[in-house]
């Protein structure tokens, strides 16, 4: 999945955006999968897996400001 925009999001979807993230992460990536994560919260708000993702690229970005709900 080489583009960060996905015209709809679902549950199946929101994992699909989530492994991309990860991914993103793991290459040092943290903006990208920050992208990622936002489609896919899109989808699935509530996933803690998500929010959880969410916050390693916000730390990646060093935007700590934004880790608190």
């Amino acid at each position: 999945m080489g583009d960060c925009m996905v015209k709809s999001s679902t549950p199946q979807t929101a994992g699909m955006l989530e492994a991309e993230a990860r991914r993103a992460l793991q290459d040092g990536d943290p903006r990208r999968a920050e992208a990622l994560l936002r489609q896919a919260l899109a989808a699935a708000p509530k996933s803690l897996s998500l929010l959880n993702a969410l916050g390693h690229a916000l730390s990646g970005q060093r935007r700590l400001e934004e880790l608190s709900l």
